[in-house]
């Protein structure tokens, strides 16, 4: 009962904060005239002014608790802060980057650190150029491998109005990704499956998609995409559940897909990596075509993402809402290989659990972060994940829920690396992830 009252009692704060205007200013005043009944007032009289304060302070005060967790972030992170501070005012940082970069600023050799729940730390080496040739191009490849030996690649090319529809630019983009896992996990298919057991499963995954786009409208684009998907698992652990058992038709071989599909992005984000106000909005379909021999695991998969950033009392102090559906859609007949189900996990923005926690044929998850500045080039997050899988659109129910909270900090060191630290708990273990890369 106190702690609803106390919630209700902060929500009351929160909407008087954003009801005052920026420029409200009511006041009341009481100057003193001279004149000749009051010939002996001095003219030294104060002059009584009552103002409300503005919109920006108002924030500041009804959404103070928010500052409570930077204060202790920040006392916590003083060492790195100081470390961080003489390491800017020395630019060894910024000393690095120019020797890992062209006389330009256009390419660049990165370093590449990471650590996910559920899988070992690695790092490797990536290369990223803007204005390729001169020619407007983008490029980026990385290769990382892991103690475990993991191995994970990637190669996008971009450029934007590579040719003219009717006047209007249009983009394209190539991306593409080769994954090979070992010990992947599998607790079975569902909502209540459970982590007493697992089985593990080794996986390789390759996919390539092109997307061409048209931007009709500022911030809004369609999109056309067509590529090709692949995937394997094999290497079973023999354990209760068991993928063997479960799905021996879509184990120990290569199962190959076509890719075809549309989407609409509408994207008012001020920065991609690190957003400080604006949102995305995005809707996508894609047909994934088996060509394996027969239509047994074809199927359709709709994916909605609504995300949006907003400022409160400053541009550093932001709180993020997002919300990420997905729904595959099978014929009469068909079936969704296990490694291809939608997941939540700790790779899926469910922070709290293991990769390949939860897995079936549709999903919903809700995010919430709350962003603030603890020293120059370091800021701190809160945040909580909550959402499911289930079999279909048919079967969604808001009880069953699966819920994490955790905190982290994102490094900033230079103009173009990042580095990002996160914990989390769900209730299974204490998770944490790692990752320092290029902007």
């Amino acid at each position: 009962m106190q702690t609803s009252l106390l919630l209700k009692s902060m929500l009351v704060f929160v909407v008087i904060a954003l009801a005052i205007p920026a420029e409200a200013k009511t006041f009341v005043s009481h100057r003193h005239h001279a004149t000749a009944e009051s010939a002996t007032t001095s003219r030294n009289d104060p002059i009584v002014t009552i103002r409300t304060p503005g919109s920006n302070i108002a924030k500041h005060i009804a959404l103070f608790p928010f500052e409570l967790p930077g204060y202790a972030l920040k006392i916590g992170m003083a060492p790195v802060g100081v470390v961080l501070s003489l390491t800017q005012r020395a630019r060894l940082l910024d000393r690095m980057e120019s020797a890992l970069s062209n006389k330009d600023k256009t390419l660049w050799v990165y370093p590449i650190l990471d650590k996910n729940p559920g899988s070992s730390f690695g790092g490797g080496v990536g290369v990223k150029a803007i204005n390729l040739w001169k020619q407007g191009y983008r490029f980026d490849i990385n290769y990382r491998i892991h103690v475990n030996a993991d191995m994970f690649a990637a190669l996008t090319v971009g450029k934007d109005g590579i040719f003219h529809i009717s006047k209007t630019p249009a983009d394209i983009l190539i991306d593409s990704s080769w994954a090979w896992q070992h010990s992947f996990n599998y607790y079975g298919v569902g909502n209540n499956s459970t982590d007493i057991v697992k089985a593990t499963y080794n996986e390789q995954d390759v996919d390539g998609v092109v997307r061409l786009g048209v931007e009709p409208i500022k911030a809004l684009k369609l999109y056309a995409l067509l590529g090709i998907s692949a995937s394997i698992a094999d290497n079973a652990t023999i354990l209760i559940p068991d993928p063997v058992v479960d799905f021996p038709d879509a184990y120990n071989h290569w199962l190959p897909y076509i890719r075809f599909g549309f989407g609409l992005s509408h994207d008012t984000r001020d920065s991609v990596t690190i957003p400080h106000r604006g949102g995305v909005q995005r809707l996508e379909y894609s047909r994934y075509q088996y060509i394996g021999g027969s239509e047994k695991f074809s199927y359709g998969e709709y994916h909605l993402l609504l995300q949006h950033n907003i400022p409160l009392w400053s541009d550093d102090n932001v709180l993020l809402l997002r919300t990420e559906w997905r729904f595959q859609q099978l014929t009469a007949g068909n079936s969704v290989p296990f490694q291809r189900m939608v997941m939540l996990d700790a790779d899926h923005w469910l922070r709290g659990f293991d990769r390949g926690r939860f897995r079936d044929r549709a999903s919903c998850v809700f995010n919430g972060e709350y962003y603030f500045p603890l020293y120059r080039g370091m800021r701190g997050v809160i945040f909580g994940d909550t959402g499911r899988v289930f079999p279909g659109l048919a079967n969604f129910s808001f009880s069953s829920f699966k819920y994490s909270a955790g905190a982290g900090i994102d490094l900033q060191p230079s103009r173009v690396l990042l580095a990002r630290f996160r914990i989390a708990y769900g209730g299974e273990g204490v998770k944490f992830s790692l990752s320092f890369l290029r902007r």
